[in-house]
């Protein structure tokens, strides 16, 4: 027998079926708000079949995502090759837990950096639409001093890292990420399908960039 919350959940799915999407220009980059950024909208992805929606209904139970993150794109440049060089990106695994790998060589040694993140999402023509953007600094981040989402997503790349814990960052040094994994958990349970872009730009004291990283990926259900 199906309990109340599966019954309210496939009744609600054959009626209209709706799920919420991002609306440009409204995330809280600072806190990871997401609820600030989504609206109830109608979705064909919804489910359709009793089979369906009682999966459906047990991963929102169990807290899980009921979508994959696949990466379409990993690539990095750098801008000042005065003080990187030998940069690499390496996508490992594309589905299911996608992980990515990248390495670069410092040649002279940073005291003071920032970090700016830009996410957008991909629209079919596309078209692009900022969904937000997020100033920080790199120093800190690499003490840890960030809480927000933003931290602890950075958190986790440095667990994957070599990065000192730190300022100044020593010249004359590979350092690199390897094998860091992209979790669903980490994303909105009720993020609709859609491709998306993450932009990070490391940037100078003047706000030069030295490297920019960019990595293109999709929910899928």
């Amino acid at each position: 027998m199906w309990n109340k919350f599966n019954r309210n959940a496939l009744q609600a799915s054959r009626a209209k079926p709706r799920l919420t999407i991002i609306k440009a220009g409204s995330i809280d980059l600072a806190t990871g708000n997401w609820q600030l950024a989504i609206a109830t909208t109608p979705a064909p992805q919804c489910c359709t079949t009793r089979a369906h929606c009682l999966k459906l209904a047990r991963w929102l139970q169990c807290g899980r995502r009921a979508y994959i993150v696949e990466l379409r794109n990993f690539s990095c440049v750098v801008n000042d090759p005065v003080i990187v060089g030998n940069l690499t990106c390496i996508i490992q695994k594309k589905r299911s837990n996608p992980s990515v790998s990248t390495s670069f060589f410092v040649k002279k040694t940073m005291k003071k950096a920032f970090i700016q993140v830009y996410v957008d999402i991909i629209k079919k023509d596309k078209s692009k639409s900022n969904i937000g953007r997020v100033h920080l600094d790199a120093c800190k981040l690499l003490g840890s001093f960030y809480k927000d989402r933003y931290g602890m997503f950075f958190k986790r790349i440095l667990i994957a890292s070599n990065f000192p814990k730190k300022c100044p960052v020593q010249g004359n040094r590979s350092y690199g990420v390897t094998n860091y994994t992209i979790l669903a958990d980490e994303f909105p349970p009720a993020a609709p399908a859609m491709t998306f872009q993450v932009l990070i730009k490391i940037l100078k004291p003047n706000n030069n960039s030295m490297v920019d990283v960019m990595l293109e990926a999709a929910f899928i259900y």
